[in-house]
């Protein structure tokens, strides 16, 4: 086998059995300014640019969720937040007769996003989205973040029929 085709194979088991961490990284930033006791301080979604700053490692959850509001209240308003999803269930167990406090990660949520709408009131809507990826939640639209893997395979495929080519 050719140091090429090695280089291919090598390539596509890597996108096949790569399994991700259970800690992802996504975007954080909120509506309002946040309040000055708290210890963290969280850009501002409407100076949302990308940046580092609004970066966060989520190590209580597994999904990103981007929050997208509009309503009607004295002229149109518009927003958006970015946030790890709150995935986590605190509880008890009993070890060695001793009561230990436990943080169990659930799954509840699926990678779509759903619309909360007004329900024929003149308010607004609330869309929330919910994706697995890196840094997914700064996505004007979260279709694609689940096709990344698909594309990958099928650009080492087309790599594979060029070297095939070649050769």
């Amino acid at each position: 086998m050719t140091p090429k085709r090695s280089l291919f194979f090598a390539v596509i088991w890597i996108t096949l059995t790569h399994v991700p961490s259970n800690a992802i990284k996504c975007y954080k930033c909120s509506l309002t300014k946040t309040n000055i006791y708290l210890k963290e301080t969280i850009g501002l979604c409407a100076d949302f640019d990308y940046s580092d700053r609004f970066k966060v490692n989520c190590p209580n959850s597994t999904f990103c969720v981007k929050k997208s509001y509009k309503a009607k209240i004295a002229g149109l308003i518009n927003g958006t937040e970015r946030f790890c999803a709150y995935q986590t269930f605190e509880t008890h167990k009993i070890v060695n007769r001793e009561w230990i406090p436990t943080v169990i990660i659930e799954e509840p949520y699926s990678e779509n996003c759903t619309t909360i709408n007004d329900q024929g009131l003149k308010t607004g809507w609330t869309e929330e989205c919910y994706c697995k990826t890196e840094l997914c939640n700064g996505a004007k639209s979260h279709n694609g973040a689940r096709q990344y893997p698909i594309l990958l395979f099928l650009f080492a495929v087309v790599i594979f029929i060029k070297i095939s080519l070649i050769l």
